[in-house]
């Protein structure tokens, strides 16, 4: 798991700006990082993406808001992904971002919907090839395939997706699924406490124990109830 981000990962050619050159140790370093966290049968279709594009790349802790990240500042393309994903959602999220940059490569700055029909059309295109049972295990393939017909901002929007995805997670016994909590319980969510208010759609509104703030969690979030 890298812990910064991937410093000088390029060396651009002072006579020719357009040449870029991958240093051997950092394509090393990425390749290594890819192969602890996506299935093994796809990690070369998605260290070649990386080769083609090259992008600074994070292991980020776990955030509520999102499951990954993609941003251009500075003239660099930068993409984090959370560490507590399991390899099958990495692997979407992967090419989600991957989905946004190159968007981003070929729109620049017009005025485009982020999750539109632009970045839609890219993410079709970019998981069709990982589209097998030799990648993904068939309760997850079928319903992928399903989402990417329209897919949302998020994997987890859609339920039997995010319900396949995190039926691979070790399962606490101890924990329930959000949408399955009665209204009004508090629970423990990644060490903060909240009180749940109500189901809406594919997330939960619930209010934080002490700041008394109102959050939206995702339905299908496991937390631990508390008594």
């Amino acid at each position: 798991m890298l812990k910064q981000y991937l410093k000088n990962i390029l060396e651009i050619d002072k006579k020719d700006t357009s040449k870029i050159v991958i240093h051997p140790d950092v394509e090393s370093r990425m390749y290594a990082v890819l192969s602890k966290h996506i299935p093994q049968n796809a990690l070369d279709y998605c260290f070649r993406l990386w080769k083609e594009a090259p992008f600074h790349f994070k292991i980020s802790k776990a955030r509520n808001t999102c499951l990954g990240n993609y941003t251009f500042r500075d003239g660099e393309h930068k993409i984090t992904i959370n560490n507590d994903l399991n390899i099958y959602s990495f692997l979407v999220t992967y090419i989600h971002e991957i989905a946004h940059q190159r968007v981003w490569m070929e729109k620049g700055r017009k005025k485009i919907q982020p999750h539109g029909r632009e970045w839609k059309e890219k993410f079709q295109i970019l998981m069709t090839p990982l589209l097998s049972i030799k990648i993904f295990p068939e309760n997850i393939l079928i319903p992928l395939i399903v989402y990417l017909q329209n897919p949302a901002a998020s994997s987890l929007g859609f339920a039997p997706l995010a319900e396949a995805l995190k039926s691979i997670d070790e399962v606490d016994t101890n924990t329930i699924i959000l949408k399955n909590l009665e209204n009004n319980h508090y629970f423990e969510f990644r060490g903060q406490v909240f009180q749940k208010i109500e189901l809406r759609r594919t997330r939960v509104l619930c209010v934080h124990k002490h700041s008394k703030k109102r959050y939206t969690i995702l339905a299908s979030a496991r937390v631990s109830p508390m008594s």
